[in-house]
């Protein structure tokens, strides 16, 4: 079925602007409708059976978080289609990135149908590998920064990787492919030097990129070859992501 691959199905709507993504719209297409209530204790949740859907998202989120909370349920909805009873919490939508299981799945479907690559690469393009340039794009789509930056390291031909952590180390992370295809593995503790340990262990306020080693964050042999620019903000009261690239990528 087309909306199971986002991309198809938002050129099937003929969407040609980041503007035109009407989360809502899409739904409806796909047999979901979309309100808005007051929610305790979780983002979203959805309700369907045979061709119809309800998704519920709270009314009191931000813009982008409505938007993506959304996409996340109507996710569900298309690679879960039948009967579907969720409810998904913050805690899901930051932390479940990396795996198979629905959540993972969900939160994979929203940021390729709210940042679809056709769309997102070129304005990417020249652009450095930096927070400020995921805000921006972050804010021409609507979208969050985590979101942005996920889409950014996936869809980047440079050497980057998205490191999300907690004070007990890391919770999930997006290589580049070519830094997939260099096995740069981030390390599974939180590193002390880094810029996400100084946040969130220390309280820090960090401004900006900086350098450091690569062995910081990465182990191996390839982790000796270079520093690295990391730029890190705080996502939630005990999360922060760091953006780290190879310094040859920062300002190509």
């Amino acid at each position: 079925m087309i909306a199971d691959d986002p991309e198809a199905l938002l050129k099937a709507l003929h969407v040609t602007d980041p503007r035109d993504i009407d989360i809502e719209a899409i739904a409806q297409y796909c047999g979901a409708t979309v309100i808005y209530e007051r929610l305790v204790g979780c983002e979203g949740r959805i309700i369907g059976h045979g061709n119809r859907a309800i998704i519920t998202v709270d009314q009191r989120a931000t813009t982008s978080r409505k938007r993506f909370s959304a996409a996340h349920e109507l996710g569900h909805w298309m690679k879960h289609r039948g009967k579907v009873a969720l409810v998904c919490d913050h805690e899901q939508l930051m932390c479940q990135w990396e795996g198979r299981d629905r959540e993972s799945v969900a939160n994979r479907y929203a940021a390729e149908l709210l940042l679809p690559q056709y769309l997102f690469q070129p304005l990417l393009k020249d652009k450095p590998l930096t927070l400020e340039t995921v805000r921006g794009l972050a804010e021409q789509f609507e979208t969050s920064i985590t979101a942005t930056a996920m889409r950014l390291v996936q869809l980047t031909d440079r050497s980057a990787a998205l490191i999300c952590a907690s004070e007990h180390g890391r919770a999930w992370f997006e290589l580049s492919p070519s830094a997939k295809a260099a096995q740069c593995w981030p390390r599974r503790t939180l590193p002390v030097d880094s810029g996400a340990a100084a946040i969130l262990k220390r309280d820090e306020e960090l401004i900006g990129p900086r350098k450091v080693p690569a062995t910081v964050w990465f182990g191996g042999n390839n982790a000796s070859i270079t520093d690295v620019v990391e730029d890190t903000v705080r996502i939630t009261a005990h999360l922060a992501i760091s953006l780290v690239v190879w310094p040859s990528s920062c300002t190509r």
